[in-house]
């Protein structure tokens, strides 16, 4: 990957970071680590999404599926 394409994922991935952690806080971060600890088998977006819907909280969700 070119310097300008990691800078724009780079970039992506603190917005989307900003916008989990202002709906979520600590605390939503602190969940997501936990179900992320062990094998987890996801391999699509909406796979994912989903997972951390049911698992961590549905505003974390809907900021990744916003994005």
């Amino acid at each position: 990957m070119n310097a300008l394409n990691y800078s724009w994922f780079q970039a992506r991935y603190h917005q989307i970071a900003k916008v989990v952690y202002d709906k979520t806080g600590n605390n939503g971060l602190v969940k997501i680590f936990e179900k992320f600890n062990g094998d987890i088998k996801i391999n699509t977006n909406t796979a994912l999404i989903d997972f951390i819907d049911k698992e961590v909280s549905q505003e974390m969700a809907s900021s990744f599926s916003n994005f």
